[in-house]
């Protein structure tokens, strides 16, 4: 349907009032239409995205969609509502007026059919596409124009190249003229002599648009698609060139990339948790960023840091450096928050898809801020993180694994999950599988369906973020205990709360748990340090207070441990904070203690590195053994 001049330059001025930057933009498309931006409008400058935007969307019937799209996504500007009312009833308008004619739209399709046809005839067995491992592929117009929108060429300047593209292919292809890729011999029509005629179409343009805009565009479409070789060089450290293609990306590039990034055999890692379609959807997106920034040739270092920079941008990153992890733990954290606001706000109202759209992302980023905090792949597409934790999960649970740190830090994972969350990755696994079906099955509307999907995806992300905010919390307490604590209570509860993350180490009920200062706990660890200790062992501290009371405090503990040994307990490891067991008194009463028990001290400095160890049972035996 056809909007007139005004009307069109309406929406164009709501929409720069309402998107600020082209990401905001390709949000909303993404969001409200289900495409990507990139794939339908180009452009140097914001003004030109929105219009190639508007006129792509005018062309497919799609322009009231997009508007109301964005009336949607921007509720509180007052430029784009009242836009959104008025192109309803210009929309009625059109209707009216149009009377069961044929629409532009059907005007348009017979346009590239006739195009299509007229070159197929000519080349019945198609053109051989070099970019496509050299299939055959027939003559296309709507893609070709498609392929100029995206440069920002307005539409009808876009058709006027394609007429013009199938005049000259046509006289190229009657007259049996050379093709640009083989030889007299071997007169083989590929896609670089389709580029070759569009490019010449360009350049053929009245200097009515501009001698500048047209040598733009036609310097614009050579680049990005490489003019009529049709790839970019990609130029390595030592002289070697390959051709930019979605195979030199998906077997080369991205291993490379991966094997830098996480350190490991990529084929271990492919295997593992990173399935074809992971790669190939990666792949597919790289090829159409990299031609946009439309260059001849790239070098290969170049090519490398901007795929990671690709790769860690908004909405949705597939991995995090550490150079940038916190950064993507905040914005997931940030993206959690709005979209537990907006479920609060719309279950209020009957906007099902709105609900369904923020479900997901609840769950996207709080798989994404599980991974991220755990250092592994964040996955490339909508739910890419949910499938990859579930991948992750049953991989490490395998008993064939030989390194189960390799991709993720599994037994840190293991040991915080059961410490904040009281429950195993069995458990887990199970409710972030039910959660997959759910949201990767027919969508069911009933107001039943939708009150359980929300209340499923709050929860698990509820759960999710807390595993990372406590154990987030329980480091910091450590960093800064002397100013946190100042008591033994304290520092007993904060070194239960790491010692509970070490897997094997467990703890009664809290409420049965103290007894005079002493906590008692239960270990079902098979090694030649744990072997010595007792299932059951008890858990004491002193140092946070001066020292004659410190070693008044010790003197109790092992009096009341010495008391209850007779319930098989032999162990006890004592918390220590500062100095404190240095001290000539202290240091004398503990190696005068007239008992068969094994005595351990855990320096509460040491502490933050058993958080932070991959092996947290490794380098908590080092720190008993060290100060046994």
């Amino acid at each position: 349907m056809n909007f007139n001049g005004q009307q069109i330059q309406q929406i164009q001025q709501a929409f720069l009032t309402g998107f600020s930057n082209q990401n905001d933009l390709a949000m909303m498309v993404r969001f409200h239409l289900d495409i990507n931006l990139l794939n339908i409008a180009g452009g140097d400058t914001l003004n030109e995205v929105i219009f190639g935007l508007i006129t792509w969307a005018e062309h497919n019937g799609k322009l009231v969609d997009i508007v109301k799209g964005a009336a949607r996504y921007l509720p509180d500007n007052i430029e784009i509502q009242t836009i959104a009312q008025d192109i309803q009833k210009w929309d009625d308008d059109i209707e009216i007026k149009n009377n069961g004619t044929s629409s532009s739209l059907e005007t348009l399709t017979s346009y590239y059919t006739a195009a299509d046809k007229n070159i197929n005839a000519l080349v019945p067995n198609g053109f051989r596409a070099p970019t496509q491992n050299n299939i055959y592929v027939s003559f296309q117009s709507e893609k070709l124009v498609l392929s100029l929108l995206r440069l920002g060429i307005p539409l009808h300047i876009s058709l006027n190249i394609l007429g013009s593209t199938v005049t000259n292919l046509n006289r190229k292809l009657s007259s049996n003229e050379q093709p640009i890729e083989g030889s007299s011999l071997d007169v083989m029509y590929s896609t670089a002599d389709i580029r070759d005629a569009v490019v010449k179409s360009i350049y053929q343009l009245s200097n009515e648009h501009g001698i500048d805009t047209v040598q733009r565009w036609g310097d614009r479409y050579a680049r990005r698609y490489g003019g009529a070789g049709g790839h970019i060089q990609v130029i390595h450290e030592d002289g070697k060139i390959d051709e930019l293609s979605f195979g030199f990306i998906k077997h080369y590039l991205l291993p490379d990339i991966f094997q830098s990034i996480f350190d490991l055999n990529f084929n271990d890692f492919r295997g593992a948790i990173l399935s074809q379609s992971h790669l190939s959807a990666m792949a597919e997106t790289l090829v159409e960023y990299i031609r946009a920034i439309d260059l001849y040739h790239v070098r290969y270092t170049f090519l490398s840091n901007l795929v990671i920079e690709v790769g860690i941008q908004p909405p949705h990153p597939w991995f995090a450096p550490d150079t940038v992890a916190r950064r993507i733990m905040d914005y997931d954290l940030e993206k959690i928050a709005r979209h537990q606001l907006s479920l609060k706000q719309l279950t209020e109202t009957s906007d099902v898809g709105a609900i369904y759209h923020s479900c997901k992302e609840l769950v996207h980023h709080s798989c994404s801020l599980i991974l991220c905090n755990y250092e592994s792949y964040l996955g490339c597409f909508d739910l890419a993180p949910l499938d990859v934790l579930i991948n992750l999960i049953e991989y490490h649970s395998r008993d064939d694994v030989s390194d189960s740190e390799a991709f993720f830090k599994f037994s840190q994972f293991l040991g915080d999950l059961y410490s904040s969350l009281n429950i195993d990755h069995e458990q887990l696994l199970f409710r972030l599988r039910h959660v997959e079906r759910k949201l990767s099955s027919s969508f069911d509307p009933s107001e039943a369906n939708i009150n359980s999907l929300t209340r499923m995806c709050e929860q698990l992300s509820q759960d999710l973020t807390s595993l990372v905010n406590i154990q987030k919390d329980i480091r910091y307490s450590l960093i800064n205990y002397e100013e946190e604590f100042s008591d033994r209570e304290d520092i007993l509860k904060l070194a239960r709360n790491v010692l509970l993350t070490v897997s094997g180490i467990r703890f009664p009920p809290q409420q049965d748990n103290v007894n005079d200062g002493i906590y008692w706990a239960y270990h079902d660890i098979r090694t030649p340090l744990f072997d010595r200790i007792s299932p059951k062992f008890a858990i004491s501290a002193f140092g946070t207070t001066p020292i004659d009371n410190a070693e008044e405090e010790l003197r109790t503990a092992m009096e009341v441990f010495t008391r209850v040994q007779s319930i098989n307990a032999d162990t006890m490891i004592i918390i220590t904070a500062g100095e404190d067991l240095e001290h000539q008194n202290i240091r004398v009463y503990v190696d005068s203690w007239s008992t068969d028990a094994k005595l351990y001290f855990l320096p509460l400095d040491n502490l933050v590195s058993v958080l932070d160890s991959i092996n947290r049972l490794d380098t908590l035996t080092e720190i008993l053994l060290t100060h046994s």
